[in-house]
């Protein structure tokens, strides 16, 4: 059993599996972060795809892998904090990017 000292208290309070839980919450905070970057990369390459000299296939293929890789860091999202949770930020980024 773990123990977690209050803040402001005098004591211990014991909370079994404390620090795995914010150990697990810091770690989770993290991955959506870095998905979340991954995300806003992926998307700003794909706003400089569209406004850039590239014309054609070209251009389409750029595009497409660029759509093809959030779709899979959304889906690593959605590991991380649920399928319309991950859907609201890609929106409300995508949105932002295409702006």
């Amino acid at each position: 059993m773990r123990t977690l000292v209050g803040i402001g208290r005098v004591g211990e309070v014991p909370v079994p599996g404390h620090l795995e839980l914010r150990e697990h919450s810091t770690m989770n905070q993290s991955e959506v972060a870095r998905l979340r970057s991954q995300i806003e990369t992926e998307l700003e390459a794909m706003q400089r795809g569209l406004t850039g000299v590239s014309i054609g296939a070209a251009r389409h293929d750029f595009i497409r892998r660029r759509m093809d890789r959030v779709g899979l860091y959304q889906g690593k999202l959605a590991q991380q904090v649920g399928e319309d949770t991950a859907t609201q930020i890609v929106y409300s980024m995508y949105v932002a990017a295409i702006d």
